[in-house]
């Protein structure tokens, strides 16, 4: 009786294996199929230099856009093109320049500023899609210069379990976290009191550039609630930069929880409306 309950869980295990084995292999597919629809349109505009760079969600099983980083360059070399790829550390010093953390990489419109600094032809950005499991994978393609899309692409991939866990990733410079899935056990930071811009008298200057619209900004949320480490994102004037900047400034937040009931400083993304009366 023993030796037949352990040939039956041995057999149980060599299958599950051979399972695993079928799914990384239609996963691994999948990623080949998207990165080659996305060489495809990539070589249609004869890039020189390259930014591909992974959003928030990949963070949640970052080997998958690793896996398909990779798949992109091997496409892209099976067609004759040879474009250069901005390193992490050269995205990292144009971020320093513009007072932005690491973390803040793995914002889209972060990227697409970042991305003009450096000169690139085309920013490619990863993402993952899940519904409650990773079930897929897709790809941007954004002309720099233009700061136009070129299309997307996606894939489903055979699901990948997410842990329930929260993600927080920590910028290892501030100790500020990066909050990439919350959970009930983690609070997000949110406006308790974040008013719009007043223009008075002394923003004769401002009208003068009717400026209507949104300004977004990567702000730090500290453990008080106050907003610190603030920079709006994009070409914008200094003067229109300093009102967004002035403004955030005077907001106030309901700061991160964690999962100890304690605040924590937290990395965020905020706008401010400006609007002409």
């Amino acid at each position: 009786m023993k030796f037949t309950k352990t040939l039956v869980l041995l057999i149980s295990l060599a299958a599950a294996a051979v399972s695993d084995q079928a799914q990384d292999s239609q996963r691994a597919q999948a990623i080949d199929r998207l990165a080659e629809m996305s060489a495809s349109q990539i070589t249609t505009t004869h890039p020189k230099r390259i930014l591909v760079s992974p959003l928030q969600n990949c963070l949640r099983q970052n080997s998958i856009c690793s896996q398909l980083e990779t798949a992109l360059q091997t496409a892209l070399a099976k067609i004759g093109a040879s474009p250069q790829f901005f390193s992490r550390d050269e995205v990292n010093r144009a971020l320093a320049k513009r007072q932005l953390m690491e973390i803040d990489a793995y914002d889209g419109l972060v990227l697409r500023w970042i991305a003009s600094d450096l000169r690139a032809d085309l920013l490619v950005t990863e993402d993952l899609l899940w519904n409650p499991a990773i079930n897929g994978v897709s790809t941007e393609i954004i002309d720099v210069a233009k700061d136009q899309s070129l299309g997307g692409y996606r894939v489903q991939i055979v699901s990948v379990s997410a842990s329930d866990e929260p993600v927080l990733v920590k910028d290892e410079k501030s100790e500020v976290s990066l909050i990439v899935y919350a959970t009930s056990s983690i609070k997000i930071p949110t406006c308790s009191s974040c008013p719009a811009p007043s223009l008075t008298a002394q923003s004769d200057a401002l009208l003068k550039e009717r400026f209507r619209g949104v300004v977004p900004l990567r702000v730090t949320v500290t453990t008080e609630g106050i907003a610190k480490q603030i920079t709006p994102i994009g070409a914008l004037s200094t003067l229109l930069a300093q009102k967004a900047i002035d403004t955030v400034r005077e907001w106030h937040f309901h700061p991160a929880i964690g999962a100890d009931g304690k605040p924590f400083p937290a990395r965020s993304s905020v706008e401010v409306t400006f609007r002409l009366e």
